[in-house]
């Protein structure tokens, strides 16, 4: 039992204790209180406040050309200017913005000071930084941490910085110091690239765009979002006006300017592929290399500037062609399909022209028909086959906006048709039908895993469309998910510096097999007959896989080519959204995919397309009409069957001499022509006659200069009763064993002979390209 007494001496005793932590605090808190008294009053050294070393910053190719140097004009990245010979509305522009109270306080805001701490105790983090201009150049010289330990040592260290130096000198390093996007460091670097002139003479409009980008360097500069970079533009103007800065009125002279950014004739040093480096300087601004101060880096990126520039050309050049059309933009991106390296980035035809800083590669437009790859992908996956009949007919879905109605392009239904057709003619119906069948959910996941992250709504926002491509998406998404097809259905990110790594990891978008029959389908120009006709500019001399898109009211033409080696997508269209004169995906985005597939194959080989047979897949024979199991009374096709899909039912449309259709095609069928002969959609018109296809009789060839003639062939191709056999092909009496002919100048008789005897020939004349 515990007494008074001991109680008494319990409490002296936790009293004493109590008394000696305190007084332990005390000591503790003089102590360091002194500490930091004396630090604060003892002079840095002459180093801190020292001009640096002039660093520079020079992106390279893949090869070491110089791209693009983000220094100054006199050739260092970090140019000094004294605060005064700069232009005085700089200053105050950034004082607007960052700091009004500067010219009074002591190093610290203490108002700003305190709402920031109670905002931040709030979150539990820091999220609001009330840095004045001193508190930010301590940042910048001791490249001190975030946090709460590197904002108590930014508040020591502005207090110090104060204490010894002038409010003029502080100012001046802090405007020579602060980061302006695009690897610029200072008012004056970042006056001569982004305006091609000296921070000497800026005026009112460009002083508050450069104070803009102190926030977010990366984001708000006018090369990476000019809209970004005019918004905040104005909310520097906004507060220089309130703060007595500026006079009436002009503020909304400035407002009213447009955000104009240097032209190359006025810049010096390297500024080539303006795009693709403005994209590679904003990821470094985000994540900032290591540089040494003994000399600027060279940082090398994956782009090969011989065939970016050689590609510029092409975009201008079709651009051009089709100006009659109402076309004015066009853009390409080249991926390596095994690294990822992007070899090519062109963002626009112009980027000094009209709205030339647009970057199509990145920006967001509905794809169209694109997207539909992608769709048969997880068909296949789910055990649909290449041969799986769909319904080309008229049809209505009932969704939550009201009845739905797609039509195809050509605004005819072709009835029963296989997927292989459907999906190589760009058939719009039966592609609304597994988006159905399968769901849009499933389809929107399998896009989210092909690395679409521009679709941020959710299913039933896109509904049905998706399969139609109504959801906005870039041009380097489109190309990197076709990528993955060529690797297997394996999604990997993209490389733009030739050192990168990446933390994340490789993305299963769908089985390799189902990726390499949907490769193979691209890549079949027999299936593409009934939508596109024997298409020239998709006639290649080696395996390409080809896909177009043209979103509603032709605002966006969209093509994409897939070989072994490599990846190319391309936009045509208008920035601002206006309508071309009906365009296709054949006659606008079509030309210009061909010379980029072209230009791409003189450096890099492209290769062989991954076969569904290396995958698992085995060859069935089925019904060209029903896709069912071939019987003696069909007509009847080789085919694709995956490792685990079913396989086909034996055929029951073939009956007593006639093709007798499913009661589902019944309406389809009375509004056809001639309704009582039954009529089935043929890719390759193997019901029809046999005819010479290609070359066709009367044709002239123009052999191309240079190095181009080892790819000009001819593709020998045959349609009809027959052409699935062997077929016997000759040249002026020469046999030819290879589906392309290398034609040289002169007069020629191609001629071809089925194996039933039937014999189709064509004479052609091929001539030298003129001088």
């Amino acid at each position: 039992m515990v007494t008074e007494s001991q109680r008494a001496t319990s409490r002296l005793s936790l009293r004493t204790r109590l008394r000696r932590a305190v007084l332990a605090l005390g000591v503790g808190t003089g102590v360091c209180t002194l500490g930091v008294t004396g630090w604060v009053l003892t002079p840095p050294g002459d180093d801190v406040l020292a001009r640096p070393v002039a660093l520079g910053l020079t992106l390279t190719d893949r090869d070491g050309v110089a791209l693009r140097d983000t220094r100054g004009p006199d050739g260092a990245r970090w140019r000094w200017m004294p605060l005064a010979e700069l232009d005085p509305l700089v200053a105050a522009a950034f004082i607007a913005a960052e700091d009004r109270t500067f010219l009074d306080h002591r190093g610290i805001a203490w108002p700003a000071l305190a709402r920031a701490a109670r905002d931040n105790l709030a979150a539990g983090r820091v999220v609001s930084g009330a840095s004045t201009i001193s508190m930010q150049l301590a940042r910048l010289l001791h490249d001190l941490p975030r946090g709460w330990t590197g904002k108590l040592r930014q508040v020591a260290w502005a207090v110090r910085l104060e204490r010894h130096a002038t409010k003029q000198q502080l100012l001046e390093q802090y405007l020579n110091r602060v980061p302006l996007g695009q690897g610029t460091i200072g008012v004056e670097s970042a006056a001569a690239l982004y305006f091609g002139t000296s921070a000497a003479r800026l005026g009112v409009g460009r002083a508050a765009l450069l104070a803009g980008i102190a926030r977010s360097p990366a984001r708000d500069n006018p090369f990476a979002n000019p809209e970004r970079a005019a918004t905040r533009r104005d909310a520097v103007l906004q507060a220089m006006e309130r703060t007595g800065q500026l006079q009436q009125g002009e503020r909304a002279l400035a407002t009213a300017e447009p955000v104009r950014v240097a032209g190359s004739a006025t810049r010096r040093g390297a500024f080539r592929a303006p795009h693709f480096t403005t994209r590679v300087l904003a990821a470094l601004d985000s994540a900032p290399i290591t540089r040494t101060a003994s000399a600027g880096p060279r940082v090398r990126t994956t782009l090969d500037i011989t065939l970016q520039e050689t590609l510029e050309g092409e975009v201008r050049q079709v651009v051009q062609s089709l100006a009659a059309q109402r076309v004015r933009h066009a853009a390409v991106v080249v991926l390596d399909n095994a690294s990822g390296d992007v070899l090519a980035w062109v963002g626009s035809p112009d980027f000094d022209g009209e709205r030339g800083q647009v970057d199509m590669v990145v920006s967001r437009r509905q794809p169209g028909s694109a997207l539909k790859p992608l769709l048969y992908a997880l068909a296949f996956e789910r055990g649909y086959g290449a041969h799986t009949v769909l319904d080309d007919i008229p049809r209505t879905w009932m969704t939550s906006t009201g009845p739905y109605r797609p039509r195809n392009y050509d605004r005819r239904f072709r009835g029963p048709v296989r997927a292989r057709v459907a999906l190589a003619s760009s058939l719009n119906v039966p592609a609304v039908q597994l988006a159905d069948e399968l769901g849009a959910s499933a389809f929107l996941s399998l896009l989210h895993r092909a690395g679409f992250a521009s679709l941020t709504r959710s299913a039933d926002h896109y509904g049905l469309g998706l399969a139609l491509g109504n959801g906005d998406v870039t041009l380097l998404e489109l190309a990197n998910a076709y990528r993955a097809l060529a690797n297997g259905g394996v999604r990997a990110p993209v490389r733009r510096l030739a050192q990168e790594s990446h933390d994340e990891a490789p993305v299963r978008v769908v089985r390799a097999d189902a990726a390499t029959l949907t490769l193979d389908i691209l890549a079949d120009a027999d299936a593409r007959l009934d939508g596109f006709g024997d298409a020239p500019v998709f006639d290649f001399p080696f395996p390409v896989a080809v896909k177009t898109g043209t979103s509603r009211h032709f605002t966006d033409n969209w093509a994409v080519a897939v070989t072994g080696g490599f990846t190319i997508a391309v936009w045509v269209g208008n920035f601002d959204g206006t309508p071309m004169a009906a365009v296709s995906g054949i006659t606008g985005a079509g030309p210009l995919l061909r010379r980029a597939v072209l230009a791409t194959a003189q450096r890099y080989a492209p290769g062989v397309l991954p076969s569904p047979e290396a995958a698992g897949a085995s060859r069935v024979r089925v019904c060209r009409a029903s896709g069912l199991a071939a019987v003696p009374a069909c007509d009847a096709i080789d085919e694709w069957r995956l490792a685990n899909a079913p396989a086909p039912a034996p055929d029951d449309w073939h009956r007593h001499g006639a093709v007798v259709l499913p009661a589902r095609f019944a309406e389809w069928e009375r509004a056809q022509p001639n309704a009582t002969v039954p009529r089935v959609a043929s890719d390759s018109g193997a019901t029809s006659a046999f005819a010479l296809l290609s070359p066709r009789d009367g044709d002239v060839y123009v052999l191309p200069p240079g190095p181009e003639r080892s790819v000009a062939t001819v593709p020998l191709r045959a349609i009809g009763r027959g052409a699935d056999a062997a077929l016997h092909w000759t040249v002026n009496g020469t046999p030819i064993t290879t589906a392309r002919w290398l034609p040289s100048p002169g007069t020629h008789v191609v001629r071809v002979a089925s194996a039933n005897g039937v014999v189709r020939e064509a004479r052609v004349l091929v001539r030298e390209a003129m001088p």
